[in-house]
């Protein structure tokens, strides 16, 4: 079974955005910080290399710049989030009225 991809509304489309987010951000954050320390690494072991240095400095430096953008993104998407109210987004189980046939006569206040 495939899951259900449609997307009807915009809530659907950011509440579904903020779950592939969550989910994909701390794996590229974890891969920025390995290239920052790959990078600091490079600086100290080609110390005395200034090509080597030069190329660990880029290495740092996109490792940065990846973490800001990751978190930015992130932060954009808790924003909205946030904003449109989705940070619940349980189904109402007590929608069944006593009139309704599926009610069967089920307790719904929960005593």
């Amino acid at each position: 079974m495939s899951p259900d991809i449609n997307v009807d509304t915009y809530t659907d489309l950011l509440t579904r955005l903020n779950g592939i987010i969550n989910l994909i951000v701390p794996v590229i954050l974890g891969l920025a910080v390995l290239v920052i320390i790959w990078g600091v690494f490079n600086y100290i072991v080609g110390a005395g290399d200034e090509e080597k240095r030069a190329q660990a400095k880029t290495y740092i430096i996109w490792g940065v710049i990846g973490i800001f953008i990751m978190l930015s993104v992130w932060g954009l998407v808790n924003i909205l989030v946030n904003t449109f109210d989705l940070g619940n987004t349980a189904p109402d189980t007590n929608f069944l009225s006593e009139t309704d046939p599926l009610y069967s006569g089920r307790n719904t206040t929960g005593f």
